[in-house]
């Protein structure tokens, strides 16, 4: 291989490795969003007091999150 060969290469190899971090971290936070949503509603927090929008996209079923528009 030549030099512009493996600069690409290695350029290629760099962009992969940013986007997975960016996809890993974006995994976390969403993850910890998830995990202080349960714990805020086990606690009784309800989610009603905070704004409906967070309450509705982090539940999957829809069991008594904020009950915004309906």
């Amino acid at each position: 291989m030549d030099i512009k060969t493996s600069l690409i290469v290695v350029g290629l190899v760099l962009a992969t490795l940013l986007l997975l971090a960016i996809m890993a971290a974006g995994l976390v936070a969403g993850f910890d969003d998830w995990r202080s949503e349960r714990a805020r509603r086990r606690t009784g927090g309800g989610g009603s007091s905070l704004s409906g929008e967070s309450a509705e996209s982090g539940s999957s079923g829809g069991d008594g999150g904020g009950g915004g528009g309906e």
